[in-house]
């Protein structure tokens, strides 16, 4: 990628201007520089898009370099930030040889400005949702844009324009890459106290890309092809209160208008209600989404990765059982969550339990329903919390119970009708010893896994599945503040009809890490990484299979 020098000569031109302005010991400098070196074997997974084809798409590759500089300049109200990445080649994504990320911002007690990169949330995201996600290599953050803020005590606006480069894996053998428009504005009024209300309006031009850069959406020409417009434009309007005894309210309604080969309309309601101390010291939250076409996991979603609802949905600490997750379907889907939380042993123990159901929607139904053909999916978490002052200082156990129908169809010409029924419980403990000056951390999961395929008639009726359980164990000592080991390992048990030759591990790691000279972290790792999907805040990415070493370094000055 060739150096964008209009990018850099802005930033530079920027620094110039304030260090000749101001006497240098009121400008602060503060940077950090990520190096990355793995070596080994894993899938491919088109992680290099422009030079991954689908012939390509199958194979393996060794290792990556990555080296990310992160430099912030601070004078007054001014603030100065780029990052300069080098990739040759990069773990995922796009190779890069350039400053990917700069900004310029201002800000004073009523009013902001920034231009280059930045993010923004507009009400709980329904609308607009741009952020960065470095554990799941997610990142859709406007760039080469603007963006103005005022804000006081009764109101509040935001104004917003810019565009990305976006590129992700989705899966084993499939990516996207989009470039996207962004225009945005939010508008929000306090016209009591604690009372707070807005609305947002949002419109996303997409244009799809080709693997060579090509915009796949438009002709020769340069006009749209009919049933490959990517033009978006929704509004929302949101409350929220927050009322005596620490409860709060929040509610929020939004509408899309998708312009494709036909006009389609669709909306999402979003509501929560809880209290954050004292007793009851509940949460509850509701969903319901029509045609919203908001799916940050669907690649063929018609407006990009810029709306990421609430999914509604606890993403539990057990790992086993976030390795193999209920995908959210935003287009579709109406659903609830209760969780609540009970302090004991003046706070020293806590106690947390919860209920969530979820299903396709049925006509104007304002519930989730428990048919098949809806696709419920339903799940029953407790979790008990200890922190003290003796030997053991933290302990944490969590159970976790959940049922999903996540295939259902029907063949009406022979009364046919098969579904795949999954059920999961898992159990998961995590133990914090303090002997002296040294800590221990004990880690154990085991989740029994079932699946059945059914398929019924009037005149046939058979299933196969698989069944089995999944073991997870892993064992950390820090003899010091400043370094610590670590080592873990997972395996299965799991076998059946319905996936043929499922891996069973073990996959094992040993981890060290080291703090010297107070501002350098070193990390090296070495094992197996077991592929699959890894989440965060309900974005979904494909992880891998990777077998080797890596090996980290952060500094920061």
């Amino acid at each position: 990628m060739i150096m964008n020098w209009r990018r850099a000569a802005i930033f530079v031109v920027t620094l110039m201007i304030t260090t000749t302005t101001a006497n240098s010991q009121e400008i602060h400098f503060y940077g950090s520089n990520n190096v990355r070196f793995a070596d080994g074997t894993r899938l491919n997974s088109l992680q290099n898009l422009q030079f991954s084809g689908i012939e390509k798409s199958s194979g393996v590759t060794t290792g990556y370099l990555e080296n990310w500089a992160d430099i912030s300049a601070i004078y007054n109200n001014w603030f100065a930030t780029f990052r300069y990445e080098f990739d040759d080649p990069s773990e995922y994504g796009l190779n890069r040889n350039d400053i990917v990320n700069w900004s310029i911002y201002y800000d004073n007690e009523n009013y902001s400005l920034n231009a280059g990169t930045f993010e923004e949330l507009f009400g709980r995201g329904l609308t607009l949702n741009l952020y960065e996600d470095r554990s799941i290599f997610y990142d859709n953050r406007l760039e080469n844009g603007g963006k103005f803020k005022y804000d006081n005590d009764r109101f509040s606006a935001t104004f917003l324009r810019g565009n990305n480069l976006f590129y992700e894996t989705l899966n084993e053998n499939t990516a996207r890459q989009d470039y996207n428009n962004v225009t945005a504005a939010e508008f929000s009024i306090s016209p009591i106290n604690r009372l707070n209300l807005g609305v947002s309006l949002v419109n996303v031009d997409r244009d799809t890309l080709s693997p060579d850069g090509t915009v796949l959406n438009k002709n020769n020409s340069g006009f749209r092809i009919k049933g490959y417009d990517r033009e978006t434009g929704f509004y929302s309007i949101f409350a929220a209160y927050e009322g005596f005894d620490d409860w709060q309210l929040y509610f929020e309604r939004a509408e899309n208008r998708i312009m494709s080969d036909t006009e389609v309309n669709g909306d999402g309601f979003y509501m929560a209600i809880g209290k954050s101390g004292g007793f009851p010291n509940l949460r509850m939250e509701y969903k319901n989404f029509r045609n919203f076409a908001a799916d940050p996991n669907d690649r063929d979603s018609p407006i990009g990765p810029y709306q990421n609802p609430p999914r509604v949905q606890r993403q539990n600490d057990l790992r086993l059982f976030e390795l193999d997750p209920h995908f959210v379907r935003f287009n579709d889907e109406v659903g609830y969550l209760l969780e609540w939380r009970m302090p004991l042993l003046s706070g020293e123990l806590q106690f947390l339990a919860g209920l969530g159901h979820s299903s396709l929607r049925d006509g104007k139904s304002v519930a989730p329903s428990t048919e098949k053909r809806m696709m419920p999916y339903r799940e029953i978490f407790f979790s008990v919390e200890r922190f003290g002052t003796s030997k053991v200082s933290y302990w944490h156990f969590n159970v976790a119970v959940s049922n999903e129908i996540r295939y259902y169809s029907t063949l009406p010409s022979n009364e046919l009708v098969r579904f795949r029924d999954i059920d999961k419980i898992s159990f998961g403990s995590e133990m914090e010893l303090k002997i002296g000056k040294s800590l221990f951390d004990i880690r154990a999961e085991i989740l029994r896994y079932s699946e059945v395929d059914t398929a019924k008639a009037r005149t046939i009726s058979f299933s196969n599945g698989d069944e089995g359980n999944e073991y997870l164990l892993s064992f950390g000592y820090t003899p010091s503040g400043r370094f610590s080991v670590s080592t873990g390992t997972e395996w299965s048990s799991i076998e059946g009809d319905i996936i043929k030759n499922r891996a069973k591990g073990p996959w094992t790691f040993v981890e060290a890490k080291m703090e010297f000279m107070r501002n350098h972290n070193l990390t090296l790792w070495t094992g197996k990484v077991r592929g699959g999907r890894q989440c965060s805040g309900g974005v979904c990415r494909f992880v891998p299979d990777f077998d080797g070493f890596r090996l980290s370094l952060i500094s920061r000055f």
